[in-house]
């Protein structure tokens, strides 16, 4: 235990040394280097070594700005009262008493709800509704195939009458699972208004209009006072934000004390046309998918070529423009992204935009203190010094927190399975054919929604996203969406067709057929985990050599080092 204690004592020194020499090396380089390059490289090493506020340690001014005012206290609202009728109480930023009952006193708040009243009151609710709800949206899948399961077993399921062409025989099949599939979004929406209702709603959430008195100016400005202390109650912070909120004053300095007191993981950002880009192409494949499995009903095996022929002619009619809706839908969402990466890349205190100047001096007076407190800078460095060292500070860390909520290629993975869970269900209907389950297509059916249809959107976001400029400006929008389209379209038809292909050899027992199919499933999972694992945290390779250099020095013997 001696030993171990030792060690880290030693690398606490370590750490010590080499950010108190980054820091007089960074600050003494500020008379002669630009502000936007020189403060990257420290702030890169305090983002990396978790510098955070030590409160035991900090200024008074942090203090204060950490501490409730006058009769404001900690007061939570609960999540289903947030998103009840379509996030109502989103709609203005003006609250009085009966707002303020919304909310009730609490310990702890499990998520801050930073955002601009400017942003569309619809897009904040999909935002959040997606990201609270979605779990209980696979809940509900899940639960609807137990539920079907009991139902067949009991020999109550129904079934519709269908032609399997590639057997060419008749057969019952199910379509309640892929049916039933529509309650999802009902879930997705109002799953936490339901737990609300039943009494089981345990997430506190603060939103200023509702947490904050109002009704007088004197308890109005205590408690805008005391956001700092409100948030360092927090555990998350929630931003449903549009490219807009790195431009407003009060949304920066929410940001900002934020990673002054927690970890980048905690912070949550949620561009509302990300969730806005789910809903709808989840609502929209859903509807191609249904329309594909109607298309295999017919009454007889004599006239099944017959109305598939007039089914595919349909389903490809409505495919075609349906797919250039989604890429086009895909490709606004990736020039919003590129505008957003932009203004945080040229994120700036003095350039935000504030209704009350009076406040502009309130918190750039905090943020310097949080600058110092973090040993972002020197105790003796400028007031400009210290607000360019934290803006360099925020540029290095939110991008991290973008990526890790929107994913590598702008959609998270758990947003992709949710998109294309029809086929999962239509997968588990074919397990419940009277004459035997159907393995193959369920397992088609399951590589296809986790493997295949994501990395197909992934590669439809890379040609998109070559076609866009740094500054996110579209080039020949309609020549890229026809492109991405065609290639796109091509390789998944390309992709299904030899897994079809590939399933009727394995139903037949081919060896061969069973290999590749393995492989291929194989191969598609290895790329998906390359593509859409999260971000590593890497450490700075001149912490661990100097931490390195310092445990070699050291008294401990080898045997006892971690």
């Amino acid at each position: 235990m001696d030993s171990v204690i030792a060690i880290g004592h030693t690398a606490i020194l370590a750490l010590d040394e080499l950010h108190d020499d980054e820091l007089e090396v960074n600050h003494s380089s500020t008379l002669t280097s630009s502000p936007k390059k020189l403060p990257m490289s420290m702030t890169r090493t305090a983002s990396i070594n978790s510098r955070r506020l030590d409160i035991n340690q900090s200024s008074d001014r942090t203090l204060k700005s950490l501490s409730f005012r006058g009769s404001a206290r900690l007061r939570g609202m609960r999540l289903g009262l947030l998103l009840r009728s379509l996030g109502s109480v989103l709609s203005s930023s003006q609250g009085d008493a009966k707002t303020y009952s919304l909310s009730e006193p609490v310990e702890q708040v499990h998520a801050f709800i930073s955002h601009n009243w400017t942003v569309s009151r619809l897009d904040k609710f999909l935002a959040l509704s997606l990201h609270f709800n979605l779990h209980l949206g696979l809940v509900c899948m899940v639960c609807i195939v137990v539920t079907v399961l009991v139902i067949f077993l009991l020999g109550l399921n129904p079934s519709v009458h269908f032609c399997l062409a590639w057997k060419l025989k008749e057969e019952n099949q199910s379509m309640t699972c892929v049916s039933s599939y529509i309650l999802v979004f009902p879930v997705v929406f109002l799953g936490r208004e339901l737990s609300r209702i039943f009494g089981i709603d345990r997430t506190f959430i603060f939103l200023d209009k509702t947490c904050i008195d109002q009704q007088s100016e004197a308890s109005k400005q205590n408690g805008i006072e005391s956001l700092g202390a409100f948030i360092q109650q927090s555990e998350s912070m929630i931003i449903p934000c549009t490219r807009a909120y790195f431009e407003r004053l009060w949304t920066i300095y929410e940001i900002a004390t934020f990673l002054a007191l927690h970890p980048r993981h905690k912070l949550i950002i949620l561009p509302t046309a990300m969730a806005r880009c789910t809903l709808i192409q989840a609502a929209g494949w859903y509807t191609y998918f249904f329309l594909q499995v109607l298309e295999t009903i017919c009454h007889s095996k004599e006239d099944h070529w017959r109305f598939e022929f007039w089914g595919k002619m349909l389903a490809h009619a409505i495919l075609i423009p349906f797919s250039c809706m989604m890429v086009s839908q895909s490709r606004s969402w990736i020039v919003e992204m590129s505008q957003m990466q932009e203004r945080i890349q040229n994120f700036s205190i003095a350039k935000a935009a504030c209704s009350v100047e009076a406040d502009r001096t309130f918190v750039s007076e905090n943020i310097i203190a949080f600058s110092r407190d973090m040993r972002l800078v020197p105790r003796s460095a400028s007031d400009e010094a210290a607000c360019e060292a934290f803006e360099a500070f925020v540029r290095e860390e939110v991008p991290g927190a973008v990526e890790k909520c929107c994913g590598h290629w702008g959609l998270p993975y758990r947003y992709l399975v949710f998109m294309f869970a029809p086929l999962t269900m239509i997968g588990f209907d074919h397990l419940f054919i009277p004459s035997g389950p159907d393995w193959g297509f369920c397992v088609v059916c399951l590589s296809m929604n986790f493997l295949s249809m994501p990395l197909l959107f992934a590669l439809s976001l890379l040609i998109i996203r070559t076609s866009v400029d740094q500054r996110g400006a579209e080039k020949s929008h309609c020549a890229a969406v026809v492109f991405t389209t065609l290639v796109v379209g091509s390789a998944g038809y390309g992709q299904y067709v030899g897994m079809a292909l590939l399933r009727i050899e394995v139903a037949e027992g081919s060896i061969p057929a069973i290999i590749a199919f393995s492989a291929s499933i194989l191969a598609q999972g290895m790329i998906c985990w390359r593509l859409f694992k999260p971000p590593p945290m890497v450490p700075n390779e001149r912490v661990w050599s100097c931490l390195n250099a310092k445990l070699a020095d050291s008294p401990i013997k080898r045997d006892d080092r971690v």
